[in-house]
């Protein structure tokens, strides 16, 4: 099991949109442990039923995404990258 870091080129979301990978240009990247998923400045973002991915964020350290009144907004900001795994890793 492992996840798939999503590298972010560029950023394209309307403010007032709820948060989505299409929001995101970006690459594949390398493949990392499953255990980056419990830094604390990576955050689910959206699940993909349709192609079994779930995307969490990558923001810098000492943001507290919790001080925000909006997540998702604070989320798009802040994002340096993204990880992604099965659906079926996630327990």
């Amino acid at each position: 099991m492992s996840a798939e870091i999503l590298e972010i080129h560029n950023k394209n979301k309307n403010p007032n949109a709820g948060l989505e990978l299409r929001h995101f240009d970006f690459t594949e990247g390398d493949e990392v442990s499953l255990e980056m998923l419990d830094h604390p400045n990576v955050s689910l973002c959206c699940l993909y039923p349709a192609n079994r991915r779930v995307i969490f964020v990558e923001t810098p350290e000492g943001i507290d995404l919790y001080k925000f009144p909006f997540i998702r907004n604070a989320q798009f900001e802040y994002a340096q990258r993204l990880i992604a795994i099965s659906h079926d890793d996630l327990h």
